[in-house]
């Protein structure tokens, strides 16, 4: 910290050197992370194009460095689909710029000396035809020098290595510790490493070898692991679905935005990680607001972190991130930033173009300066060079470099990253491409006018262009990037976790389907569905065949003992649907060909691992146990309430008085490690999942699947009608193991229609008796109806257990009130998309309407007042006071939009069936 702090020796210029959590740190040039490593270095100045490392690790040549170089940022990729690696290599340490590509023989290599990245990509086959049978255990271990590498098999993280070692991480969680290898399998190899330093002449280096392991032994010393050889290996073919998905993940992760998620105040430049952050100074007192503070777009407005004395309001956020607003108000000062990005249509590369509007709203503007840092992020190397009014940042390697212009008042510089704009004239700006205020404010205004929310450039209805920017806004703001996960992806909230980010399974799906509302943010829309399929576990047996994971966090902890209600199939299938015959769409038939093993592994484990006796599902949650051990050895970092109630609660509606035990029941079975209930949500679900995992084995022409999956839904479907239905009651239920209903009645048991399995006369009946009902559910009968002339009691509709519940909004279990009576909008979309399967019913056809009226209302009296879209709403209006009427949860939380998007799915303007 201390060097951190120190001038460069010109007074002005600073270089900056990754620190493990990402974040650059200002250092002097020649103060560098990588002194006193000299003793690890087994690498000394090689300068020859091909040698062989004697040691322990006997690893034989993987190419010939190749100096051959493309365009700026192509990536070429020529598969062969021969034997080998294909290798390609970047004159930076960001993965891109100039590169070459090569097929070698093996996967590892040497690298440098310099800023170098390289990627490798290969299908392992396990039983080729030639060499050794690796089926079985076996484990990976690698070795690196001067820099970092990563492994993933099939996107499972088998390696996290550096050189230099980061700090320990208490919060890391373990990697697996073997791979159950198939017979006849394949699996894709994904190897990166980067040397990030220009110190010292040595190049960068990463060895990996495997080994035969016994479960729950001590993993077998350095020297027992030898290279995988290279008759397993095979260049990925053109065709390859990982090849596209790369493509579009390295596409989507360019340009400017707010990728880096501890400050909404910074823009980054993707892939170099130049990163400008703007911020406040007040002259007075000369004390600033801290650039590198954790700052959300909803700061200080109850959120779970707060973290600064400044507050923030967020405001339209355009689908291609041409622009993006925030108000932001300190020390008596209120400010209005706005942001042009990637596509605002100014001059200069695809990308580069970044400008930065301040304009004061109220407030002593002389007493205030736009303070403007230089940064780099995500561990990639830069130069910083302040002399106002221009800021330079210079990118390691053969990037792109940034230069900052600012205009408006007085400019003066603190130190060398970062430099200060007069506000006295009411407004500062700052521009990589524009060269006065005057350009900048018509830019901006260009900008602002092009991003009003529409559909497809087709004006709407002020109702509906207002539920769409609130939508948007949240989705776009939360759209996050991490080199943990190679590409961007939609996190729930900035302000939900202190881990790096957390990928929850509903969250994200329900959030990418949101995304892909619009064509320019469709891209963005596949890389979470990819990234939130991909962080698939593997499995109880270590074997890749395992689930999607409840949540996953900075690339390694994961929910190994259970999942969520699956969506994936359903998702997946809503947003081809939207987008396949849409020709200046991305493609998307890879990500089926990519996704559906996946999914239909998560369905299989579902189908066995979470159904009882009855062929009825049940949750639960799993101890992961080292697989071929005597089930007391856990591998994995335990997740809370792991092998638990409460680990089975979270796998579903974690408080819900659904699973409360009824007096004298057991609850829970410390052996199956399942509740004791056959669950109507889960069952119904799991049917559903059939039916859309069916539709997309038709699409890719798996005709066996196909079948197998539909008779799997026939046969869970009529069970659910059959052993399910209460007459008495007029409404699915859950059941007790010792066969007896459980009526504790949720939106759950609205699911069977989601599916398809209930009868007309069901879906009529529980839609009369329970849905429109003002004691139970509360929504409205048709849109006449609301709002409602009764505000006591249920008032905003589809509460989390319903409103004639003895325990509705009594807090219980560990989170207060939350699913015992707030509405969620990832239910009130199910209920919608049941409702919507029933149209041919007229009473179902009218409260489906009538719901879309009452949610559109609840998520703009929040959103029109405060900004915000909620984790979870008030579902009665007694609760709070009118004038300060807000969410009950987190207040930025991106899945809360869908309570207005189904208004806009009801005007048609997305898919205009259900699955």
């Amino acid at each position: 910290q201390a060097a951190a702090n120190v001038a460069a020796s010109n007074g002005s210029r600073v270089s900056t050197e990754p620190n493990w959590r990402g974040l650059s740190m200002r250092t002097p040039p020649e103060v560098t992370a990588y002194d006193g490593i000299r003793a690890k270095r087994v690498l000394s100045r090689l300068r020859s194009s091909q040698c062989l490392l004697v040691g322990p690790w006997i690893f034989l040549v993987l190419g010939t460095l190749v100096s051959s170089v493309h365009g700026a940022h192509d990536r070429t990729i020529n598969p062969t689909g021969g034997s080998g690696v294909l290798q390609t290599v970047y004159q930076s340490a960001a993965f891109a710029g100039p590169n070459s590509t090569t097929l070698v023989p093996n996967l590892g290599g040497y690298w440098g000396p310099g800023l170098v990245s390289a990627e490798l990509l290969s299908v392992l086959t396990p039983t080729a035809s030639t060499g050794p049978d690796l089926t079985g255990p076996v484990a990976f271990r690698c070795a690196v020098t001067n820099g970092i590498a990563r492994l993933w098999l099939d996107d499972h993280l088998l390696c996290d290595e550096s050189d230099p070692s980061p700090p320990p991480d208490p919060s890391a969680a373990p990697l697996p510790p073997f791979v159950n290898f198939t017979r006849g399998q394949q699996y894709f190899l994904r190897l990166r490493f980067a040397r990030n330093s220009t110190a010292g002449a040595d190049l960068g280096s990463v060895t990996v070898g495997w080994a035969r392991v016994t479960p729950g032994a001590p993993l077998p010393p350095a020297a027992a692991f030898n290279p995988i050889p290279s008759a397993v290996l095979t260049a990925p073919e053109a065709t390859h679905p990982q090849l596209a998905r790369i493509a579009l993940q390295r596409d989507v992760g360019t340009g400017w935005g707010s990728w880096w998620r501890p400050s909404a105040l910074a823009a980054t430049l993707l892939p170099e990680g130049a990163t400008v952050t703007v911020g406040l100074c007040q002259l007075s007192t000369t004390s600033c607001m801290d650039p590198a503070a954790e700052f959300t777009p909803e700061q200080d407005r109850g959120q779970e972190e707060p973290r600064s004395d400044a507050t923030s309001r967020p405001g339209v956020y355009a689908w291609d991130r041409s622009y993006w607003q925030l108000d932001l108000s300190w020390r008596g000062l209120d400010v209005s930033l706005e942001w042009i990005g990637t596509n605002a249509g100014n001059a200069g590369a695809k990308g580069q173009e970044l400008s930065v509007l301040a304009t004061v709203s109220s407030g002593n503007a002389s007493d205030f300066a736009l303070r403007v840092t230089g940064s780099f992020v995500f561990g990639r190397p830069g130069t910083i060079e302040s002399t106002p009014p221009r800021l330079e940042l210079t990118a390691g390697g053969s990037l792109r470099n940034t230069v900052v212009e600012a205009f408006g008042g007085p400019t003066a510089g603190s130190d060398g990253s970062e430099m200060q704009v007069g506000l006295g004239n009411g407004r500062g700006a700052v521009s990589t491409t524009l060269h006065s205020l005057v350009e900048v404010d018509a830019a901006v205004d260009a900008a602002r006018t092009a991003a009003t929310f529409s559909a497809g450039g087709q004006a709407l209805p002020l109702l509906l262009q207002r539920t769409g920017t609130g939508m948007q806004s949240c989705l776009m703001w939360n759209v996050i990037y991490d080199p943990l996960e190679t590409a961007p992806f939609v996190q729930v909230s900035r302000s939900f976790t202190f881990h790096p980010y957390e990928l929850f399974e509903w969250d994200t799906f329900f959030g990418s389907l949101m995304l892909s509302f619009d064509r320019a943010s469709l891209p963005l829309a596949i890389s979470s569905v990819v990234q939130v399929i991909k962080s698939k576990t593997l499995g109880p047996n270590l074997d890749g065949h395992g689930f999607v994971p409840g949540y996953s966090k900075g690339g390694r902890w994961k929910s190994e003992d259970r999942t969520e209600r699956p969506m994936g199939a359903q998702i997946l299938l809503q947003i081809w649907q939207r987008w396949a015959d849409d020709p200046a769409a991305v493609p998307l038939r890879w990500a089926l060909d990519l996704l559906f093993p996946d999914l239909l592994d998560w369905h299989n484990w579902l189908w066995t691992a979470r159904r009882g006796s009855t062929g009825l599902g049940q949750i639960g949650s799993d101890p992961c146990f080292v697989p071929g051990t005597n089930q007391t050895q856990r591998w994995c970092k335990p997740s809370w309430g792991m092998g638990q109630l409460q680990g089975a609660r979270f796998e579903s509606l974690d408080n819900s008085p659904m699973y409360d035990a009824p007096p004298g029941y057991e609850l829970w079975n410390a052996t199956t490690y399942r509740m004791n209930i056959y669950d109507v949500g889960q069952s119904a679900a799991i049917a559903a999942e059939c039916e859309a995992l069916a539709a997309i084995a038709s699409i890719l022409g798996k005709t066996a699947d196909a079948a197998m999956l539909r008779a799997r839904r026939a046969t869970l479907g009529q069970l659910i009608v059959d052993k399910m239905w209460l007459p008495r009651l007029s409404v699915f239920s859950n059941l007790l193991t010792n066969g007896t209903a459980y009526p504790r009645i949720s939106p759950t048991s609205f699911y069977p229609m989601l599916a398809g399995v209930a009868t007309d006369a069901q879906a009529t009946a529980m839609v009369g008796e329970w849905l429109i009902r003002k004691d139970r559910f509360c929504v409205p009968p048709d849109p006449t109806a609301w709002p409602f002339s009764n505000r006591s009691g249920c008032y905003w509709g589809v509460p989390s257990i319903s409103a004639d519940d003895p325990a509705y909004l009594i807090p219980g279990g560990t989170s207060g009130i939350y699913w015992r009576g707030e509405t969620w909008s990832p239910q009130v979309y199910l209920v919608y998309l049941a409702l919507q399967r029933y149209d041919h019913l007229p009473i179902v056809r009218s409260a489906r309407k009538g719901l879309c009226a009452q949610q559109q209302s609840l998520m703009l009296a929040v959103w029109d007042s405060y900004h915000h879209i909620c984790e979870n709403y008030p579902s009665a209006i007694a609760n709070q006071s009118a004038a300060n009427f807000d969410c009950t949860g987190n207040q930025f939380y991106m899945w809360g939009g869908l309570s207005g998007f189904i208004s806009l799915v009801e005007a048609g303007l997305f898919n205009s069936t259900s699955v």
